[in-house]
C-alpha cells in the first residue's frame, strides 16, 4: 500500500477530475441568496459592488471567468458559470487534499479514500454545486499548505520562504480568513529540524511583500471601479457571541459532514423543527447523534495517540491542526451556524481520519488492514448516497424551489414596471430581482391598511403587488394581467 512517485502523479489529478465530474453533473437548480448576490455583482461588472472587503480577489476572478464564457459563446446568466467555477474550486481542493495526505502518510490509497470522503461530505458537495464564496478560497489555502509541505523547513531557501509568505497573503485576498494560515505556517517553521531565523525572517518578508502587493491591487481595483470606495465591514448581526455558539458550531460542523432534507444554506433549523412531525424530528435527532459519534471517533483516537501520530511535534500535522483550530475559533466568534466557515475544519478532519486509519492498518495484519479499508470505503459511499438523496438530488429540480417558482409567476403575471411590496427580511426578493427584475419596496406586508396607504403614494398607474408567504397577491385594482 505504500505509494510511489508514479502513483502520486496520477492519484491527485484523477481525484480532482472525478470530483469535478461529480459536481458538474449535480449542480443545484435552487441557488442560494449569497449566490444570487454574487451573480448580480458579477453581472454588474466593475463598480461599487465589485470590491468586497472580505474576499477582494474573488469578484474580479469570477468576472474574468464569466467574460471567458461569454467569449466562448455563452449567452445565459452568470449564475451557471459561477457554479462551474465553484465546482472547479471544490475539485481542486479534493486533488490537493490527496496530495497533502499522501505526502504525510506515504499511502496514496488512504489519501484517495480521505479525499473521497471530503468530496461527498455535505458541506464540500453542497458548496461546490452552488455559486458561493468558499471552494475557490479553500483551494487557494490548500495550495499554500501543499507548497509548504513540499520540503522540510530546514531545506527552505530564502526565496522559497518569501514566496510562501507572499502566497499566504494572496490566498487571503480570496477569503480574509485564509490569513489564519500565517500563524500555522510560522509554527511549521519551528519544526523538529528548526530552520532557524533566516527562513523565519524570509517568510515574514514574504508576508510584508504580499501586504504591499495587496494594497496596490486594492488601489487599482478601486480606481477601476469608477472611483468606488471600500465598503465598511458591517457585522450585520454576526460576531455576537453567546452561550449557544458552542452547540451551534458543533451542529454546523456535523452538517458539513451529513446533510438533512430541507436544510440547505438559507434554511432555518428552528423553522424546520417547528414544522416537522414527530417521525421527522426523531430521524433528525438520530441522524446527528450518529454523525456526532462518527465525528468524535478519529478525534478521540488521535488525541489518545497524539505522540505516535506526530501531532505534538511542530511539523505539518500540528500546523494543520492549528489552522483548523483558528478557523473553528473564528467561526464560533463570527457566525457559528454557517457551514461555509467549517469547510477548512472539515478538510483537516479528513486528514486526521486518514492518519488514524494509517495507524490502525499499520498495526494490523494485511487481512485486517484490507477489512478496515473495505469498511471505511463502504461507510464513505453510504455517506455520499445519504447526502445525495437527502439534499443534493432534490435541489437539482427547479420546480421544487418555491422562490424560483415565485419569480416565474412575477415574470408571467406582472408588467415590467410593476411594484412589489416585500418584507424587509424576505430573501425571495433576491430571486425576483435576479430572474424577473421589478421595482421592490420593503414594507410590513402583514399590515393591510399600511400597505394600501403605501400603494397610494407610489407612482400612479403602476400595478402594485404584495409578496406574502411565497405568494404573489394583487394589491391595486390595476394589478394582474387580464
Amino acid at each position: 500500500m505504500r505509494h510511489d512517485a508514479s502513483a502520486l502523479r496520477w492519484a491527485a489529478p484523477l481525484a480532482a477530475l472525478t470530483a469535478l465530474l461529480l459536481y458538474l453533473t449535480t449542480l443545484s437548480a435552487h441557488f442560494t441568496a449569497d449566490g444570487l448576490l454574487y451573480a448580480l455583482a458579477v453581472e454588474a461588472g466593475p463598480g461599487p459592488y465589485f470590491v468586497e472587503p472580505t474576499h477582494l480577489a474573488l469578484h474580479p476572478l469570477a468576472w474574468l471567468w464569466v467574460q471567458g464564457w461569454r467569449w466562448l459563446g455563452w449567452s445565459g446568466r452568470a449564475i451557471g458559470p459561477l457554479q462551474a467555477l465553484n465546482a472547479l474550486g471544490g475539485a481542486l481542493a479534493v486533488g490537493l487534499l490527496v496530495a497533502i495526505t499522501a505526502r504525510l502518510l506515504q499511502r496514496w490509497r488512504l489519501a484517495l479514500l480521505a479525499a473521497l470522503g471530503f468530496a461527498v461530505s455535505g458541506g464540500a458537495w453542497l458548496l461546490s454545486v452552488e455559486a458561493e464564496f468558499v471552494t475557490v478560497p479553500l483551494a487557494a489555502a490548500l495550495g499554500v499548505i501543499w507548497l509548504a509541505g513540499a520540503a522540510p523547513p530546514a531545506n527552505w531557501r530564502r526565496r522559497y520562504a518569501v514566496t510562501l509568505g507572499f502566497l499566504t497573503v494572496m490566498a487571503g485576498l480570496f477569503f480574509a480568513t485564509n490569513l489564519l494560515l500565517a500563524p500555522a505556517l510560522l509554527l511549521y517553521l519551528w519544526s523538529d529540524n528548526r530552520p532557524g531565523r533566516p527562513a523565519l525572517r524570509a517568510y515574514l518578508v514574504g508576508l510584508a511583500v504580499g501586504v504591499f502587493a495587496a494594497a496596490a491591487a486594492l488601489l487599482l481595483a478601486l480606481t477601476a471601479a469608477n472611483g468606488a470606495t471600500l465598503p465598511a465591514l458591517d457585522a450585520g448581526g454576526y460576531a455576537q457571541t453567546g452561550l449557544s455558539d458552542l452547540p451551534q458550531g458543533i451542529y454546523a460542523f456535523l452538517r458539513s459532514l451529513i446533510l438533512f432534507r430541507g436544510l440547505a444554506m438559507n434554511d432555518s433549523t428552528g423553522a424546520f423543527w417547528a414544522a416537522a412531525d414527530g417521525a421527522t424530528r426523531l430521524v433528525f435527532v438520530a441522524t446527528y447523534l450518529i454523525a456526532a459519534g462518527l465525528a468524535a471517533l478519529p478525534l478521540a483516537y488521535g488525541w489518545r495517540h497524539r505522540r505516535k501520530l506526530g501531532l505534538t511535534r511542530a511539523g505539518l500535522p500540528a500546523a494543520l491542526l492549528l489552522w483548523a483550530l483558528l478557523q473553528a475559533l473564528f467561526a464560533w466568534f463570527w457566525v457559528p451556524g454557517d457551514v461555509s466557515f467549517w469547510l477548512p475544519v472539515l478538510a483537516v478532519w479528513w486528514i486526521v481520519a486518514a492518519m488514524v486509519m494509517d495507524r490502525r492498518i499499520g498495526r494490523a495484519r494485511s487481512a485486517t488492514g484490507r477489512r478496515w479499508l473495505a469498511q471505511a470505503t463502504l461507510l464513505i459511499l453510504m455517506l455520499g448516497l445519504l447526502n445525495y438523496g437527502m439534499l443534493i438530488e432534490p435541489r437539482r429540480d427547479p420546480a421544487s424551489s418555491q422562490p424560483i417558482q415565485l419569480a416565474g409567476q412575477v415574470a408571467a403575471r406582472t408588467e415590467a414596471d410593476a411594484v412589489l411590496l416585500v418584507a424587509p427580511d424576505d430573501t425571495t426578493a433576491l430571486y425576483v430581482a435576479y430572474f424577473a427584475p421589478r421595482r421592490l419596496v420593503a414594507a410590513p406586508v402583514h399590515e393591510s391598511d399600511e400597505l394600501r396607504q403605501l400603494a397610494a403614494t407610489l407612482t400612479p398607474g403602476r400595478a402594485v403587488y404584495v409578496v406574502r408567504g411565497g405568494q404573489l397577491l394583487p394589491l391595486t385594482s390595476g394589478s394582474d394581467r387580464p
